[in-house]
């Protein structure tokens, strides 16, 4: 399981952005790049098996800070931006009885909210860099 949570939220986002990357700069594209991260690579909560999953996107919001610093270094004009939403309605609430019950106790994001959130950063002009964006249901108090 372990493996398979870093596999995913990891190291396929660090080979999928690595091939955007050579796309964009072997075509002089401004492009941008959106990760999806996680409240929890702000926070963490007392849930119960969940350290490698907060652990992977605190790894998600390093990686697209340092790529974001890396390619500004070289002058790059890809962008890279986080979002990070807080409780969202989706089959990982199945898996685990402590978020399904936390979830019961308000109104969870939708996979459409989060959709809106990446239309919102590919809509910026090119000269804005959206860093992180932290997103949540009115009524998730942490």
């Amino acid at each position: 399981m372990w493996r398979e949570v870093f596999d995913t939220n990891v190291m396929g986002l660090c080979m999928m952005t690595r091939e955007a990357i050579k796309v964009m700069r072997a075509n002089d594209i401004a492009g941008q790049i959106v990760h999806i991260g996680s409240l929890g690579s702000h926070i963490v909560l007392p849930i119960k098996n969940s350290n490698v999953y907060f652990g992977s996107k605190f790894a998600v919001k390093a990686l697209a800070e340092t790529l974001r610093q890396e390619l500004n270094t070289i002058g790059s004009q890809i962008r890279i931006s986080c979002i990070s939403p807080g409780l969202v309605d989706t089959e990982i609430m199945d898996c685990n009885l402590d978020l399904k019950n936390f979830s019961q106790l308000l109104d969870p994001l939708k996979s459409e909210d989060i959709a809106d959130m990446v239309l919102f950063v590919l809509s910026r002009p090119l000269h804005v860099q959206i860093h992180d964006i932290v997103v949540r249901p009115v009524n998730q108090s942490i």
